[in-house]
């Protein structure tokens, strides 16, 4: 029995990965001629929120976000989550208002056509390399100069031992306490178990929960970086043993 439900999950991941194909392809001359006008953006990023929907209607995936703060949709912030599943992504995107730049690792700027997004809208991170994470960083603080939101998830990437966190990286809460702008932790709840990190994936369609914590201030941990990463970990951190622990 459980071999059968792996076989039709991961039949439901090969649906998935065509539609996702096939609809972005479909779109792709859209997004060439919004993502080139720096104007535009925001209506890219509205594109891809609408595109994120229709792929979620496509699989049977049902989105619900408790927000725990209202947050102000002209105000930047600095988004942090857990990063366990490839749902993250257009899950994040969908779940938070406003125009949104997701800062990424490198290499998901050479995947083909994926590139034009992370030379416009979106910031690669090279890896390793200082001056390309200076360059990165300098990018972030431009996009929330200009008032957009930046989506991070500071573990690094996937790692093993989902769902439980693992340690985060300093990047985003050095952005935050140099600009002063308010880090937002997320709990992404379910997505290990929609779509796991694995070799050959089954996709499990069922209902994927989002937790937008109220957002920390670089004023309430007194500008200190160590503590606002600290205190962001234990929120995400809580939340997930919260769900999982029994």
């Amino acid at each position: 029995m459980k071999t059968l439900k792996k076989r039709l999950g991961q039949l439901w991941t090969f649906w998935f990965l065509l539609l996702f194909v096939v609809s972005f392809l479909l779109q792709y001359p859209l997004y060439a001629v919004l993502l080139r006008i720096p104007r535009a953006h925001p209506w890219a990023h509205r594109l891809r929120v609408a595109w994120a929907w229709f792929l979620f209607a496509g699989i049977g995936l049902r989105l619900r976000v408790q927000h725990e703060a209202k947050l102000k949709r002209r105000t930047p912030y600095i988004y942090c989550a857990n990063h366990t599943s490839y749902l993250d992504i257009p899950i994040l995107a969908a779940a938070v208002p406003g125009t949104s730049h997701f800062m990424a690792k490198h290499e998901l700027s050479k995947i083909p056509l994926f590139g034009l997004f992370f030379r416009t809208i979106d910031i690669a991170v090279p890896r390793g390399h200082r001056r390309g994470s200076h360059r990165a960083f300098e990018q972030a603080m431009d996009r929330v100069k200009r008032g957009g939101n930046i989506m991070i998830f500071p573990e690094g990437g996937i790692l093993p031992g989902a769902p439980m966190l693992k340690a985060f990286k300093s990047g985003a809460f050095r952005l935050a306490i140099a600009n002063n702008i308010p880090v937002v932790p997320v709990s992404l709840v379910d997505n290990w178990q929609i779509l796991a990190d694995e070799k050959w994936p089954a996709l499990s369609p069922r209902l994927s929960r989002v937790v937008v914590h109220a957002p920390i201030f670089p004023a309430d941990v007194n500008f200190d970086e160590v503590l606002l990463r600290q205190r962001t970990h234990e929120i995400i951190d809580k939340t997930l043993k919260s769900y999982h622990e029994n």
